[in-house]
């Protein structure tokens, strides 16, 4: 029976912290935010707006409350972003249903709707639809997503440059839209397949190009020793009696022919790889067809791979 009692009494202490800690820790975050919140009105005061936003952020982070929010608005609404703002203070509506003070909740209520209802007028607002929007589309505003049911509907927004892009598995549509104060738009936003950018193109290009400077080189090379060969042999390549016994009339004879087939080799394989780097930039990729892609080799190779 003893034991029986203490496994109980271990059990019941188990379970009194688990229900303790997390409430220790929002007993933390409260505290914590309540300095950050003390210390931003303080700068708030001094003049320092910026430092104050960051320390009002930070608190409603910890511990959402109405005080940092309305504080934040402010500093949105300072800043020219009427539609954070208007957004701050809608979120602040929800937020003050639990103020426990009825006087200080009405107050709050009656500041809050003024602003909203003075911001009304001077917001942007934008509509964005998806034409055939499949189930799992996904849109977001500089950044930042946006509901699926909240597609077709005007939204408030900042003014200034708005980045839209939706995307839908291997789909998406982008569209960069500029508001002002007061301005109304709608923006349809049609998914296409992503054109996937292509290295090989490139990398097959300059590889021609390596090649034919090669070739370039090689063919100079071929003109030098083949001069030096016919003033040598005095234009009589093929009965060749060398004034100077010392000239290496095999040697030369040698690297006259190394250069004519080196010469054309690496030329004729760089024309082709520029050709096909060419074609493989000017063409869109395809989900089915042929292309052509590098393969390793002997000097440089191509082969053909079917794409289905």
């Amino acid at each position: 029976m003893g034991n029986v009692a203490a496994s109980r009494a271990f059990i019941g202490l188990v379970a009194l912290a688990l229900w303790l800690a997390p409430r220790a820790a929002e007993a933390g975050n409260a505290a914590a935010a309540e300095e950050l919140f003390n210390a931003a009105k303080k700068l708030k005061a001094e003049g320092k707006r910026d430092e104050a936003c960051e320390k009002f952020q930070a608190s409603m982070d910890l511990d959402p409350s109405v005080g940092a929010l309305l504080n934040i608005a402010e500093c949105h609404e300072g800043g020219g972003k009427i539609g954070s703002a208007y957004s701050d203070y809608q979120r602040a509506v929800e937020l003050n249903r639990a103020t426990p003070n009825e006087q200080r909740k009405n107050e709050h209520d009656q500041f809050i709707r003024e602003k909203m209802r003075a911001l009304e007028p001077r917001l942007p607002r934008l509509t964005v639809v998806v034409d055939n929007a499949p189930g799992d589309v996904r849109v977001t505003k500089n950044g930042e997503e946006i509901p699926r049911g909240a597609l077709g509907t005007a939204l408030p927004v900042d003014p200034g440059p708005v980045a839209l892009v939706a995307t839908s598995g291997e789909l998406r549509a982008e569209e960069q839209v500029e508001l002002h104060e007061r301005e109304q738009k709608s923006i349809h936003l049609a998914l296409a397949p992503v054109s996937h950018a292509r290295a090989w193109p490139w990398v097959v290009g300059g590889i021609g190009i390596a090649a034919g400077a090669a070739g370039i080189v090689f063919a100079v090379d071929y003109g030098v020793t083949f001069a030096k060969l016919k003033d040598t042999c005095h234009g009589d390549l093929d009965v060749c009696r060398p004034d100077d016994p010392g000239f290496d009339l095999d040697g030369a004879n040698a690297r006259k022919n190394r250069d004519a087939a080196l010469g054309i080799a690496f030329g004729a394989t760089g024309a082709a790889l520029v050709a096909a780097g060419i074609a493989g930039i000017a063409t869109k990729p395809s989900q089915t067809g042929w292309q052509l892609v590098p393969q390793p080799g002997a000097l440089v190779g191509l082969a053909a791979r079917a794409r289905f």
